[in-house]
């Protein structure tokens, strides 16, 4: 198998788990829901790099977004969760440090946009506020998540 037909490969099977573990690796937090997916996103970014880490995040959350109804976020979705993976991509051979505040980063930028979306969605700046701190802490159990996981997957980034 050569290099391009791997990473084809390797893109395919990431697009999959992202939109599965957004899908059904999930649970209720309190009033909130906080899904995998966003570790997955970040696995993306660090296994496939930049461009590659974005198709799989972009398509795999945008397909997830449309199989559960939720087609009126896929545009954001695909913007967002994009440049989550791009940004981890990018500093996948870079310090832990740096890797974690290229995906903090990431994170915040998603937590302002579906902010904005809610906000143009349902006309109110208020009630999408509900949805900061669970956007918030999906993010961040993604981090710890993708951050233990990148250790046995090692194997698979290609450099």
């Amino acid at each position: 198998m050569n290099n391009y037909t791997q990473k084809l490969t390797l893109t395919a099977l990431m697009i999959a788990i992202i939109c599965l573990s957004t899908m059904f690796l999930g649970f209720p937090i309190l009033y909130g829901y906080v899904n995998l997916g966003d570790a997955a996103i970040f696995l993306a970014g660090f296994i496939l790099g930049p461009k590659y880490g974005f198709i799989a995040a972009a398509l795999g959350a945008s397909i997830a977004d449309y199989s559960l109804g939720f087609t009126q976020y896929m545009l954001t979705t695909f913007i967002v969760k994009g440049l989550m993976a791009f940004l981890a991509g990018s500093f996948r051979d870079k310090s832990n440090s740096k890797k974690v505040i290229s995906c903090v980063i990431g994170g915040l930028i998603m937590v302002a946009s579906y902010y904005i979306t809610e906000v143009i969605i349902y006309g109110s700046k208020i009630s999408p506020l509900a949805n900061i701190p669970w956007n918030t802490l999906q993010f961040i159990i993604g981090i710890v998540i993708a951050f233990v996981l990148i250790k046995p997957l090692r194997n698979l980034i290609q450099k």
